[in-house]
Formats: structure tokens, C-alpha cells, sequence
């Protein structure tokens, strides 16, 4: 994988969390920090993250998954990279991240 489209992945993966957690465009996400210290992601919210990349590239979340990779989105971007190789990558860096819904209703918290 090119680190061109490592920083891609790192963009998307930015882009899905802003639109996830409103988080403002004037707010900068170093790819390296830890996610809690930087914006105050709990457990639910980094599942939900994970959960989101799963479904945009459609597949299941693994039974081995490791929460750990969900501390910064370099470790998320990394993950998908790991674990669905170009064709997965090719899916996140495809979807328009407007056009997603991810917002939770009050049902789903």
C-alpha cells in the first residue's frame, strides 16, 4: 500500500469520525492521538466507528477483533488497510462521506 493511500484512508477514516460526532472542520485530528485524549471518544462511539467502516466496506465485524485498534485513527486506518486489503480500501475511499447517515436516533443510544 502506497502512503498516498495510507493518507487517503487516514482522511476517510477523519472525515467518517467528524461526521459521526459532529466534530467542527476548525478542529484538527492528529492521525496518531489517542482518540479519547483528543476528542473524548468513549467505547460506544469507537464501536460504532468500527461497526461503520464494516458496513461501508461490507463485512462482519470479526470475532477476533481487537478494541484497541479504535485509539487513533492511524490504528483504524491501518486496520482497514490489514485487513481488506485494496478491495476494501477501494470501497471506504469510494463513499461520499455527505451522503452517509450517521447520525443515531435516541433509539439506538
Amino acid at each position: 500500500m502506497s502512503l498516498t493511500n495510507k493518507t487517503q484512508v487516514e482522511q476517510k477514516v477523519a472525515a467518517i469520525l467528524r461526521k459521526m460526532l459532529s466534530i467542527e472542520d476548525d478542529i484538527v485530528l492528529d492521525v496518531n492521538a489517542d482518540l479519547v485524549q483528543q476528542i473524548g471518544l468513549d467505547s460506544i462511539e469507537a464501536f460504532d466507528a468500527v461497526a461503520t467502516l464494516h458496513e461501508i466496506i461490507g463485512e462482519a465485524i470479526p470475532n477476533t477483533f481487537n478494541p484497541k485498534i479504535s485509539n487513533s485513527i492511524g490504528l483504524l486506518s491501518e486496520y482497514v488497510i490489514q485487513q481488506f486489503g485494496e478491495a476494501g480500501v477501494a470501497k471506504l475511499l469510494a463513499v461520499n462521506v455527505d451522503e452517509l447517515d450517521l447520525s443515531l436516533s435516541d433509539d439506538e443510544l
